[in-house]
């Protein structure tokens, strides 16, 4: 087991990274929690047997893969939600990082409450000639509406398993349209709605590294939501330019106090989700579904 300091260091170095990859350019597909107007039915996305994949776009530049895909659990009537993300390469101000694997899993019931969450992952991370490895496994499940999770992880350092904070769980379903699905349905001209972001692993990671961190004389602030995202679907079709053909699709705007955060490019033909942008920071990422 290895000493405080050095796992504080490890869970820094693993939040720097996730923080940068999910937060900053992913954190709109990864999170959201409230009840989207625009619903996703669960029965009829665990009925396409083959995965959605996807190609990741940082600005013209591919950076990774994606897979996305929903399962029913017979064992217990719950749908099984994973994103898998491959070969994912970022970089920013001289540091490189490298994911060559992170999986994220939600299991909901039928009412889209939450069941259990996961996240797996491994990363490379390059800086001033030094490579650092990490492997970081965080799995939570629900109990009496509160998420009781656990941190793994296997480093230069050492490994070892901390239980964290337990971290309270909404109810509903913690879906919206910006997570990668198959398909969106009832899209109807000049809809809006509001989606309040909720992420009880994440918060559960960060109140450990805060106590943490005070056992030190450090100081970290508290995690704050940040302002909802309101949804809108445009008064008018667009067309996509997809897969060398002219698409006519719905689009979802996402704007948070009033700056585009987000679109979501909705086949009009069938529902099926082709195209997500998220924009941040100067920053502009997409998910191009693969034909």
């Amino acid at each position: 087991m290895p000493s405080r300091i050095a796992v504080l260091g490890i869970t820094c170095a693993w939040l720097v990274v996730t923080g940068y990859s999910l937060w900053r350019d992913w954190e709109p597909y990864v999170r959201g929690q409230g009840p989207p107007v625009v619903a996703i039915d669960l029965a009829d996305e665990a009925a396409q047997a083959i995965p959605a994949r996807w190609t990741i776009w940082r600005g013209d530049q591919p950076i990774g893969r994606l897979s996305t895909h929903i399962s029913y659990q017979e064992a217990d009537d719950t749908f099984l939600f994973e994103h898998l993300y491959r070969q994912v390469q970022l970089s920013t101000v001289g540091v490189q990082v490298e994911v060559p694997q992170l999986d994220l899993h939600m299991r909901l019931t039928r009412n889209g409450d939450l069941v259990e969450q996961k996240m797996r992952g491994q990363m490379e991370v390059h800086v001033v000639g030094l490579r650092l490895k990490v492997s970081v496994q965080l799995a939570g499940q629900v109990v009496n509406g509160q998420l009781e999770p656990v941190v793994s992880w296997e480093s230069p350092w050492g490994s070892g398993t901390r239980r964290l904070p337990t971290t309270p769980v909404a109810r509903g379903q913690p879906l919206n349209p910006l997570l990668p699905v198959n398909r969106l349905a009832n899209l109807r001209p000049g809809r809006r709605w509001q989606v309040h972001e909720d992420n009880p692993l994440q918060t559960a990671l960060h109140e450990w590294l805060r106590s943490a961190a005070a056992e030190y004389g450090l100081s970290l602030p508290s995690a704050v939501a940040p302002a909802p995202l309101v949804g809108e679907v445009l008064s008018e079709p667009r067309t996509l330019t997809w897969d060398r053909r002219e698409i006519l699709c719905w689009v979802i705007e996402y704007r948070r106090e009033e700056t585009l955060a987000a679109r979501t490019w909705v086949r009009c033909q069938d529902g099926k989700v082709l195209l997500q942008e998220a924009f941040g920071q100067g920053e502009h990422l997409r998910l191009v579904r693969e034909p």
